[in-house]
């Protein structure tokens, strides 16, 4: 199927149902769009040999954009875009197209591995699958008597958290997942209970809006926005929606909009309330929702925003009077007017008081719920297979924030650590304080690594497992934040063979649960992976010639309507936005002071080759291979710096050398890094030995070697705030 610029995802759907207001609705289903792509067998314009082609989904971020991979006689030759799939149509960002270099990565773990002296120490002796399983289960078995309450912790990446691997924690008992790339829900936590989400985010309907406000999101400049809300923005725009970006930093996603305000870094909620003061003043308030859907007074909110003049702000914020004003008139006379947010406010240590501030003017202009404005993903109900679950123990299944500061405070007791294709010893902030916590055995008994590739956190395991790609795994998932009322749900599955002995996390909890005995074995009598997730599948969605499983294997995705949390309810929201507001009064005063000299305020940044799960990867090697720090050339120029110039970056946790690229699109006052570095820590090879283009590298690697997140410290209250990856202080002095 063939797209054109100017059909956009919302008319894609109407193409295929005809409209949200005659979809063919069963209890769970509906029928997919008509030309959905079928990838089978295609001829090789190159060798005339005929080519399998399999639909699947990409498992390098959480984004999991629908691909077509197709084989070659067992060889993986290609991996596009899939045209059919209702999310990214086709499109397909740079990490997803190298996912070609998975086949032949030159640093691939291919055996388990066993550490012999102490950790860290990098002495191995190669094991047999069977003996890593049976000292796992040994370790397993202990954890439901063990009298100190140690736990069976999962870490791995959000996606990783499966039905399959829910489905174990929940009738294992004892143990709990914990997500990679955390530190940051806390800060989701509290607005989802705000919105009564359960932690799911806020989604702009930008197919609707006519006039966007956006603090801090850069769905073009990240992998897992990129394809999907990156799209979305682009649309927007073509149609004529006026786009104001607020970032210290000209993000993808600002060199995109109509307009881009440089404001300070950590001033957004700030500049948030001088808004909604002035759409008070202005009359942009809908007094209607703001009685029937919400317990907010607009006499109350009137006096706690009176202090908050566009004159008080501007001094602080950096911008000017006369802007505030003309954004906040333009959002007032707006028809469907929205203001978003992105990990630009959620990734400051004071994301939550922020994001509430972006929040309230939406609730001011009653557009939650409304064409164009805020919608809250609703959550498929899954329906079990199998045997019914019976947990055998209490205990949460989830740790709401990251795993080394639970660990470390004691408030999380590990008894077996299994980390799958993660590296937070790397890539948390103040990685050498994580490193400590994963070296201790006092901390952590015995730590099993599931990973392709080496990592800082792979070298401090007691055993390291071979873990298969995406490209090697069953899989299934479920996106309800793309369009309101509907799930997407998509099948991953294998396109290659995996070595003997690799697993992926799904295969390995299923391996230990047959031969863990008991409940456990009780609960998993399925044959595969595959078979496990068919049956979800089957007891889920509703059956039908669309919908039967042999069609969604064929197709790659199908779509079945889902409720939405809050819908039609009243927010209750008044006692934790008055709470919000007074605490961002109280950090105004503290906003006060400048940064003088070599102080600079650190942004870090993500990039659309640099997702969560990236791998050691030549193509993206090559694209963009290294790690500057970004700085205004008037800040530049007062120190004494020119473009290239080699630098020490100090902040409170650690400190780096690189060197210095000059742009104007950066605040002065701000300087900025990659989130994450050009090659995977631990990694500095992304060719096969073998490889003939190893001959034809042209660029040189530099960089830190560290990711930049070694100079964020922990927050000083991890179960509250999120780390300062949008505005930790730093010193920039030349070397």
């Amino acid at each position: 199927m063939l797209l054109n610029g100017s059909l956009t995802r919302r008319g894609f759907l109407k193409a295929g149902f005809a409209g949200v207001s005659t979809l063919v609705l069963t209890p769970f289903g509906m029928e997919p769009p008509a030309e959905s792509f079928e990838p089978a067998a295609h001829v090789s314009l190159f060798t005339g040999r005929r080519r399998r082609g399999i639909p699947t989904f990409c498992g390098l971020c959480q984004a999991a954009c629908g691909l077509a991979a197709f084989v070659e006689e067992g060889r993986l030759v290609n991996v596009s875009g899939n045209p059919g799939h209702p999310f990214n149509r086709g499109a397909l960002c740079a990490m997803g197209a190298a996912a070609l270099n998975l086949a032949s990565m030159g640093s691939r773990i291919l055996k388990p591995l066993r550490r012999k002296g102490a950790r860290g120490e990098g002495r191995w002796e190669e094991i047999s699958l069977e003996e890593a399983l049976r000292e796992i289960e040994d370790r397993l078995g202990a954890l439901p008597s063990a009298v100190d309450g140690r736990k069976l912790v999962i870490a791995a990446p959000s996606w990783e958290r499966t039905l399959l691997v829910e489905r174990f924690l929940q009738v294992f008992g004892h143990g709990l997942f914990v997500d990679s790339e955390g530190w940051c829900h806390p800060v989701e936590a509290g607005i989802g209970q705000c919105l009564g989400s359960g932690g799911a985010m806020p989604v702009a309907d930008l197919a609707g809006a006519t006039f966007v406000l956006n603090f801090g999101a850069d769905p073009l400049g990240s992998s897992r926005g990129l394809v999907g809300e990156g799209g979305a923005w682009t649309e927007a725009g073509a149609r004529g929606c006026r786009r104001v970006t607020l970032d210290p930093r000209l993000s993808a996603t600002a060199a995109r909009s109509d307009r881009w305000v440089p404001l300070r870094p950590g001033t957004d909620g700030f500049l948030a309330l001088a808004l909604a003061r002035e759409l008070l003043t202005v009359g942009g308030v809908d007094r209607e929702y703001l009685e029937k859907r919400t317990d907010l007074s607009v006499e109350r909110l009137a006096w706690l925003l009176a202090p908050w003049t566009c004159e008080k702000v501007e001094p602080c914020t950096g911008v000017s009077a006369r802007d505030v004003r003309w954004m906040a008139e333009a959002f007032a006379a707006a028809e469907r007017p929205v203001a978003m947010f992105g990990r630009g406010i959620t990734g400051g240590a004071h994301g939550l008081e922020s994001a509430l501030s972006v929040l309230l003017l939406n609730f001011l202009a009653g557009n939650l719920d409304r064409k164009g404005g805020l919608w809250v993903p609703g959550r498929i109900s899954w329906q079990e297979p199998g045997p019914a679950v019976r947990a055998d123990g209490g205990g949460e299944p989830v740790l709401q924030g990251a795993l080394a500061p639970a660990v470390e405070s004691g408030r999380l007791r590990v008894g077996l650590l299994l980390s799958a294709c993660c590296d937070p010893a790397s890539l948390d902030p103040e990685p050498k304080r994580t490193a400590e916590v994963l070296a201790s055995l006092e901390a952590v008994p015995f730590h099993a690594a599931l990973t392709s590739t080496w990592s800082n956190t792979a070298r401090l395991a007691d055993l390291v497992l071979p873990a298969a790609t995406f490209l090697e795994a069953w899989g299934l998932v479920a996106r309800c934040d793309i369009e309101p009322d509907v799930a997407f749900l998509s099948l991953r599955q294998p396109v290659l063979e995996p070595p003997e002995g690799v697993r992926c996390l799904d295969e390995l909890l299923l391996d230990l649960a047959r031969n863990s005995g008991g409940i456990l074995k009780e609960a998993f009598p399925f044959r595969d992976v595959g078979t496990y997730y068919r049956a979800a599948f089957e007891s889920t969605v509703s059956q039908g010639p669309e919908n039967e499983w042999d069609r969604f294997r064929k197709r790659g995705f199908v779509l079945v309507p889902v409720g939405r949390p809050g819908k039609g309810n009243r927010y209750r929201i008044a006692p934790t936005m008055e709470s919000s507001i007074s605490r961002l009064a109280e950090r105004f005063v503290r906003a006060q002071v400048r940064p003088e000299g070599s102080a600079k305020t650190l942004i870090l940044f993500s990039s659309p080759v640099r997702g969560e799960g990236r791998f050691p990867s030549k193509w993206l090697a090559e694209i963009d291979h290294d790690d500057p720090v970004w700085m205004h050339p008037e800040a530049a120029g007062r120190l004494g710096l020119k473009e290239g110039d080699r630098v020490e970056v100090k902040g409170p946790a650690g400190s780096l050398v690189t060197r210095v690229r000059l742009t104007e699109g950066i605040h002065p006052e701000a300087v900025a890094m990659s989130s994450l570095p050009a090659i995977p820590c631990g990694e500095k090879e992304c060719f096969a030995r073998s490889d003939p283009d190893r001959g034809l590298v042209w660029w040189k690697q530099e960089g830190p070697g560290d990711s930049a997140r070694s100079l964020v410290p922990w927050p000083s209250d991890p179960t509250r705030e999120a780390p300062g990856w949008m505005e930790t202080p730093v010193r920039i002095e030349r070397l």
